[in-house]
């Protein structure tokens, strides 16, 4: 076969295989989960995706616009002791964004930014025989940037869900970032499907 034969084959089936990924849904790529509603049904497009040992992660844009941002780092064989000090861990690195650093300056300082009474740093905790979840409403940068508390700096919103599906011993931590005009979900974003 000719060389530029094969060339256009491949390019066919890249183009193929991207036009598929542009219609995913957040149901096929994660078949294990039960996806909130609204975010159920919504193309996605796949920006980037890595493996591990353990570890899968999924970097993706939902509704093909620049608007909403899902990110899920998947870890499959998680104990339930090892699944609880991610959560435990995962949580004090989330609260610690939002705490008030001590300044160098060995002064009296008289002004001090807080934004935690505007965020749910304690998280929203859904416990039952085949899951543990916990789920932050947070603010981001342009960027995604957690930790954001300056109104100025504020352009996202960011729910981010812990989950642990016991019965597939699989760890989730997925990040939501949408428009900060719209409204949280009021449920979370995934459950575990059984």
């Amino acid at each position: 076969m000719d060389i530029n034969v094969k060339y256009i084959i491949v390019l066919i089936l890249i183009f193929a295989s991207s036009s598929c990924l542009q219609n995913q849904t957040l149901a096929s790529l994660f078949p294990k989960l039960k996806w909130s509603a609204n975010l159920r049904n919504q193309k996605i497009v796949l920006d980037q995706e890595f493996q591990g040992k353990n570890l899968v992660g999924k970097k993706m844009k939902i509704g093909g616009g620049d608007n909403q941002q899902l990110t899920a780092d998947v870890i499959v064989d998680v104990e339930p002791e090892r699944a609880a000090i991610f959560m435990k861990n995962k949580t004090i690195m989330i609260k610690g964004l939002y705490t008030i650093q001590a300044t160098p300056y060995s002064g009296m300082i008289t002004r001090e930014a807080v934004c935690t009474a505007e965020l749910q740093i304690e998280p929203l905790i859904l416990e039952n025989k085949i899951q543990t979840s916990l789920q932050f409403n947070l603010k981001a940068t342009e960027r995604f940037v957690l930790g954001v508390c300056v109104e100025e700096q504020n352009v996202f919103s960011n729910q981010t869900l812990l989950l642990y599906c016991k019965k597939d011993k699989t760890f989730y931590e997925i990040r939501y970032y949408y428009p900060k005009s719209s409204r949280p979900f009021l449920t979370p974003i995934a459950s575990c499907a059984n």
